[in-house]
């Protein structure tokens, strides 16, 4: 805009007439900041459209009570062991944003510490335009493959999108992504039930000194057990039968 006007200025001190071209000046300003856009009040413009409710904000609605719970329960776990923190947002529409820039724009509102942003992943999710980004802080991709991204993205995050439970496609891929992190960082996550996660972390999977020499000696006693049985089975047929004798014998 101010490109324009200086060249309108330009134009009309050719002319000579400094009233008019004051005049032309203050129109031809006007206009164009009345027609076009300011980009320059972007970060205002998601301020006041974006606020955070915790580790899920579902403005668009689309993530059930009791899913929203375990995706908050395993994100404090995984900002308190390892720093990273995780946000799920759904909008129903980006309000005139790419969807890059509205991530960019929620993360520098949100987390203003670059520290913390670039140990931040955020899941954007815009229904109405058919639009969702994955967002990842500069951080995560020494903690994450581009194996293991391509893999929780082809074979967790698509696949439940398609199945159209979106708040279960949001817990599948930060549960994939949180066992990722924790290998990676050396820690237990216990919010991590699923079959196959708990094994593949290394505080978990690691066994204490000694465990398999106790496990192995506290099977002696089985024989011990067998044989008693066997002894009481033997006592109690024998029990049995000898009543039965002796009635026999007094009748005859």
């Amino acid at each position: 805009m101010c490109k324009v006007i200086r060249i309108l200025h330009g134009f009309l001190q050719t002319s000579g007439n400094k009233g008019v071209d004051a005049a032309i000046l203050l129109i031809a300003a006007l206009l164009i900041s009345g027609s076009c856009p300011v980009k320059a009040n972007a970060a205002n413009k998601t301020e006041s459209i974006i606020s955070p409710f915790g580790y899920v904000t579902d403005l668009a609605r689309l993530v059930e009570p009791k899913v929203e719970r375990k995706i908050c329960d395993l994100s404090i776990e995984l900002e308190r062991k390892t720093g990273v923190r995780v946000a799920v947002v759904t909008v129903p529409d980006l309000s005139g944003f790419e969807i890059e820039e509205f991530a960019n724009e929620l993360l520098k509102h949100w987390m203003p510490d670059p520290a913390v942003r670039a140990q931040s992943i955020l899941i954007i999710d815009a229904p109405n335009e058919e639009k969702l980004r994955l967002e990842m802080g500069i951080a995560i991709d020494t903690m994450l493959t581009s194996e293991a991204a391509t893999r929780i993205r082809e074979q967790v995050l698509l696949p439940s999108l398609r199945k159209g439970d979106k708040g279960q496609a949001y817990l599948l891929t930060i549960t994939e992504l949180a066992a990722e992190i924790a290998l990676h960082r050396d820690v237990t996550l216990y919010q991590l039930k699923g079959p196959g996660f708990l094994k593949n972390q290394p505080a978990a999977a690691a066994i204490p000194p000694g465990r398999d020499r106790d496990t192995s000696s506290s099977l002696w006693f089985l024989p011990v057990i067998m044989a008693a049985l066997w002894i009481g089975y033997r006592e109690t047929r024998a029990a049995a039968v000898s009543p039965s004798k002796s009635k026999r014998t007094t009748i005859s």
